[in-house]
């Protein structure tokens, strides 16, 4: 007789799951570490699941896809005016951060501990969006004057490793409570930094 699926069972198992890929690592998490935390049966697991890679991929893929939604651009007005383009701007930086941040503290300390896993290449590739993104941004301030005129890739790295360095700040407990003024100041640091006076 087959078992029946429960939702709150699948949970409970993500719960376990997650917490102790976080406090042990991917690699180091067995099925049944899982499943003991859990109170159930090793079997019931493969209700669930056909294996660890399986339970990994339905935790977190939905983050992982997410990622594509960074390449929605903000429409930039024909016309734009060099006040407009720095408020675009501004607006463009927190929200590249706001997906960074909530990506990196999701992910981060699976990713840190899960080398051998498949996601373990998203934080390289979630940088190299965000500076895709800036390249843009940047090569229309620089075309219409409104910036210092620098060698772009070299640009938006610097100014990626700025924001990287916010989201690295804002996911330690002793600066969550600085958050707002962490923010505005790293935005202005990059606004401030490509600014052409």
């Amino acid at each position: 007789m087959p078992q029946i699926v429960k939702p709150e069972t699948k949970t409970k198992i993500f719960y376990a799951a997650e917490k102790l890929f976080n406090e042990k690592g991917y690699s180091k998490t067995k099925i049944t570490d899982i499943m003991d935390y859990c109170n159930l049966a090793t079997g019931t697991f493969y209700v669930y699941f056909k294996d660890k890679e399986m339970l990994l991929t339905e935790i977190y893929q939905p983050i992982v896809d997410s990622i594509d939604s960074i390449f929605i651009l903000s429409p930039l007005p024909e016309h734009i005016t060099q006040s407009e383009y720095f408020i675009i701007l501004k607006q463009e930086i927190l929200r590249l951060s706001e997906f960074a941040l909530k990506f990196t503290s999701e992910l981060g300390f699976l990713l840190l501990h899960a080398y051998d896993s498949k996601f373990a290449y998203f934080p390289e590739k979630l940088q190299h969006i965000i500076q895709q993104e800036l390249e843009k941004f940047l090569t229309i301030g620089i075309s219409h004057g409104f910036i210092r005129n620098a060698h772009i890739p070299i640009l938006s790295k610097v100014c990626c490793g700025i924001i990287m360095t916010m989201i690295n700040l804002l996911i330690i407990d002793s600066y969550k409570h600085l958050q707002g003024i962490i923010v505005q100041e790293s935005i202005e640091i990059i606004i401030n930094g490509i600014k052409k006076i």
